[in-house]
């Protein structure tokens, strides 16, 4: 049975919920009852990790790290929230040389703004 986090690292998706939900996000937009659910962009680096901890605190574990050690909050995601409280991250990788994966989740964010804008208007 699926639980409230969608993806392939719970912990990580739960830990980042957890800051979106204190404020931690770059931008929030949306409604849960909206088809696009209520999102945020987040990005984090190396240097945001021990406010990270102190923010999570006993909430921070092994579990947000990957294989190699490196803590998998760091990066640039969109977190969405739907009217079920199903929590779904994606993130994006800075593997382009064109676009950062920054850029990339502000896109992605801007996308979800417009459709959530739309559907807004016409209701």
């Amino acid at each position: 049975m699926p639980g409230k986090y969608e993806g392939d690292n719970e912990a990580r998706d739960e830990a980042l919920h957890r800051l979106c939900q204190d404020g931690w996000a770059n931008q929030s937009d949306g409604d849960v009852q909206a088809p696009t659910g209520f999102f945020y962009v987040v990005t984090n680096t190396a240097r945001d990790l021990p406010e990270l901890q102190d923010v999570l605190g006993n909430t921070w574990s092994d579990a947000l790290l990957d294989d190699t050690g490196t803590n998998t909050l760091i990066g640039a995601f969109l977190v969405t929230e739907d009217s079920q409280g199903f929590v779904h991250v994606t993130r994006y990788p800075d593997q382009y040389p064109d676009r950062t994966g920054e850029d990339r989740a502000l896109v992605a964010f801007q996308a979800k703004q417009r459709a959530y804008t739309e559907w807004s208007a016409a209701e």
